[in-house]
């Protein structure tokens, strides 16, 4: 008897599953991704469809409570007044596996790491926002999902992805996997007396509006070809605001590493956001 029991259980529980995430999935999808410049945001269709996007000044006050504050402002614009069913929210620093952002170097990093302890981002939203299902995760990360850069390239090749934006961002991808790095903050170049500086300081935004454009792609063609050197991949996929200075051809045609890069924009973050939302699942129900 209780095998039967367990064996009707188990037949309601996979008929009504289902049922429980394509209702929970009835609604558009919000994709933001949170920079140290620009918040951005988008709302898509379920099958892909930019129906709204909003793009605001990252607020001077960048701890936990006034970003989230933005977030909330972000999400309730580009919402409006339609039923929203997924959000997914990209952050510039480490998210771990329960989705708490660990640190968010071009915020208010101390505050993020709130003593090692990190941000429950995912569950404060979760909260706050009545969306079924709710994705947090590292904005290079959440870029790299954008399936539209891909090409021709099969789910086996190692690929590279790379944002410039305010910061460096590097993520290696190979079938499903997407590990996302600290590579920004790792140490590539000995300057005059015997300095170190990081990818970050050599190709954040900070280092283009300092050194000029020119000294910024020396340095993002020599990087570029150590990453390949190093990681391999078939493809490096460069994405983010600053990847528009290398849409020129001519500039393009001087990196040795040239045969390899596809470029995406600004808009790359997001749309990676819809892709990685299509894989989501709404939570589970308390019993």
């Amino acid at each position: 008897m209780r095998f039967v029991r367990g064996t009707i259980v188990a037949l309601l529980l996979a008929t009504v599953s289902p049922a429980f995430a394509a209702a929970t999935d009835r609604g558009d999808y919000v994709s933001i991704d949170v920079g140290g410049t620009f918040i951005k945001a988008t709302r898509f269709s379920r099958d892909g469809r930019a129906l709204k996007a909003l793009r605001i000044p990252t607020p001077d006050n960048r701890d936990p409570d006034a970003i989230i504050a933005a977030l909330k402002r972000v999400f309730a614009t580009v919402r409006g007044s339609a039923k929203v069913a997924k959000l997914a929210v990209g952050m510039p620093g480490p998210v771990d596996g329960t989705e708490r952002v660990m640190g968010a170097p071009n915020l208010d990093d101390a505050a993020w790491k709130n003593g090692g302890q990190g941000i429950d981002l995912q569950g404060r939203l979760a909260r706050e926002l009545e969306v079924p299902t709710i994705v947090v995760e590292n904005d290079a990360v959440m870029a790299s999902h954008d399936r539209s850069l891909l090409g021709s390239s099969t789910a086996k090749q190692t690929k590279l992805w790379i944002t410039l934006g305010t910061g460096f961002g590097a993520v290696l991808k190979k079938g499903p996997a997407h590990l996302g790095t600290e590579l920004a903050h790792h140490p590539w170049r000995l300057g005059k007396g015997n300095r170190l500086y990081t990818y970050e300081q050599d190709l954040g935004d900070a280092a283009l509006r300092a050194g000029g454009i020119k000294r910024w792609l020396t340095h993002l063609e020599k990087a570029l070809f150590l990453l390949d050197k190093t990681f391999g991949p078939r493809q490096i996929l460069i994405a983010g605001g600053n990847a528009k200075h290398l849409a020129d051809p001519r500039v393009l045609g001087r990196f040795r590493v040239a045969d390899k890069i596809v470029l995406g924009s600004h808009e790359t973050g997001t749309k990676g956001g819809y892709h990685m939302l299509r894989k989501a699942r709404p939570p589970r129900r308390s019993k």
